[in-house]
C-alpha cells in the first residue's frame, strides 16, 4: 500500500499582508516590515557580481513570487531574485516602486514610504486606524483652521482618484477637551477600496503637514451613516466633489 503526501504551496506572508493592507490599512505597518526582509523578483541583470535594474520609464516593477510574475505576464527570465535591502540601495529618487502588478494584489511605494525604506525604517507617520469607544461623544463643526496647502494638496490627489466621489473638512472635538483637530471626510463609490485610495491621500496630507501635526479620516457613508458621519455630511460643505470637475 503505497501513501503520497501533497503539500500544498502556502502564499508568502509578504502576499498575504498585501491583500490584508488593501481591506485594512492596519496591516500596513506589518507589510512595511515584512516588505524589508522580503526577496523580490526585480526586472535586471547581474554583470560581474553588480545589479543592474531595469526600469520601464519612470517605474521599477517587483514581483513576489514567480506565481504573481506569471499572473501579470512577464517574463520571468527578464527578472532575478534579490534582497530588498540591496534594490533599495540602487533605487534613484522619483523612481515609482511598483509590487505586484496585473490582478496580484500589489502596492506602489510612495515617496514618503520610500524615504524611510531605504533607511531600514518604516515611516513613523504611517496610517493608523483606530475605532471609538462606545458612549464617546464628539463635536463636528465646519473647520475654523482651513488649512489652505492641506486643501490644495488633497484636491490634487483627489482628482486622480476615480473612487473619490466627495470630501469634506471639519474639525472634531471630544466631550471634555477643549483642543480640536482636523478630520477630512471621505466618501467614496467602492467601499472596498478606501484603504487602497488612503494610503495616496495620506501621502498628499504628509506633504504638507508640519513635524507633529495630525489630522483624522474617516470613510463616509451615506447609506447608513454614524452620528459623526451624519454631521459631516449635513453640516460640513464638501471642498471637493467629483461632479464639478
Amino acid at each position: 500500500m503505497f501513501s503520497r503526501l501533497f503539500r500544498r504551496n502556502q502564499p508568502l506572508r509578504i502576499e498575504v499582508l498585501l491583500k490584508e493592507s488593501h481591506y485594512d490599512s492596519t496591516k500596513l505597518g506589518d507589510l512595511m516590515k515584512e516588505f524589508l526582509v522580503a526577496k523580490l523578483y526585480v526586472k535586471g541583470f547581474m554583470k560581474n557580481d553588480e545589479l543592474f535594474l531595469s526600469y520601464e520609464e519612470d517605474s521599477l516593477l517587483a514581483f513576489t513570487s514567480k506565481d504573481a510574475l506569471d499572473k501579470a505576464k512577464q517574463e520571468s527570465s527578464q527578472y532575478i531574485l534579490c534582497a530588498v535591502g540591496q534594490i533599495l540601495k540602487m533605487l534613484p529618487d522619483g523612481i515609482r516602486f511598483l509590487l505586484n502588478t496585473g490582478p496580484n494584489y500589489g502596492k506602489e511605494f510612495l515617496p514618503g514610504e520610500l524615504s524611510f525604506l531605504k533607511e531600514g525604517q518604516v515611516s513613523p507617520d504611517v496610517v493608523q486606524s483606530y475605532k471609538l469607544e462606545a458612549g464617546q461623544r464628539f463635536v463636528i463643526f465646519p473647520a475654523r483652521n482651513y488649512h489652505q496647502k492641506l486643501i490644495d494638496s488633497l484636491f490634487e490627489c483627489l482628482k486622480e482618484r476615480e473612487n473619490v466621489e466627495r470630501a469634506y473638512i471639519a474639525e472634531i472635538q471630544s466631550e471634555g477637551n477643549a483642543q480640536s483637530n482636523l478630520i477630512i471626510g471621505i466618501l467614496v463609490s467602492n467601499q472596498t477600496q478606501f484603504s487602497s485610495d488612503l494610503g495616496y491621500i495620506a501621502e498628499a496630507a504628509r506633504k504638507v503637514l508640519n513635524s507633529g501635526e495630525f489630522v483624522d479620516f474617516i470613510q463616509l457613508n451615506s447609506a447608513n451613516p454614524s452620528s459623526i458621519e451624519k454631521s459631516i455630511l449635513a453640516e460640513v460643505k464638501p471642498f471637493f466633489d467629483r461632479s464639478y470637475i
